[in-house]
């Protein structure tokens, strides 16, 4: 599915606090829950599980995500005929996989800045959207009051 990029700032709609959201393009490319599940394997096998790349030990939650957006975006450009159709009349420049940076809170109470990816999704036609923790390939939940200290999203 393809959508208009003023689309997508509806997760913000009854925030109080709204963070700035950059959306360079003007469409994107949706994807499918699938498409994430395809898209922690081929990050996994194409750039973690790499030796030649030594980042475990000095890598940060930034790297991880801008990573793992980056990775999604060679993903989708080597494969977008596949994901969006041929008779695509508008070819989006990107995927909806953006970089959010905002306070994780522990279960603890203690408060830290980190960054994770937030993709946009097409479930059945509906438009939602999943943050998701690059590092450990997995979709993340944030609570309320993490989601309220969302300072910045690049997409």
């Amino acid at each position: 599915m393809i959508v208009e990029s003023p689309n997508l700032f509806f997760p913000w709609k009854n925030s109080i606090k709204k963070p700035f959201i950059a959306f360079p393009s003007a469409y994107y490319c949706l994807l499918t829950i699938n498409h994430i599940e395809a898209l922690f394997i081929y990050y996994k096998s194409f750039f973690l599980d790499r030796e030649r790349l030594r980042y475990k030990k000095t890598w940060n939650c930034c790297k991880f995500a801008e990573s793992f957006k980056l990775i999604s975006n060679l993903h989708y450009s080597r494969n977008v005929k596949n994901m969006i159709g041929e008779n695509e009349e508008k070819i989006p420049a990107s995927v909806s996989m953006g970089v959010v940076y905002f306070t994780k809170i522990t279960k603890q109470g203690f408060q830290s800045p980190h960054v994770v990816n937030m993709a946009f999704i097409d479930n059945n036609g509906k438009i939602e959207f999943i943050f998701i923790e690059a590092k450990d390939q997995k979709v993340i939940t944030l609570t309320e009051e993490e989601f309220e200290s969302i300072e910045l999203v690049v997409f």
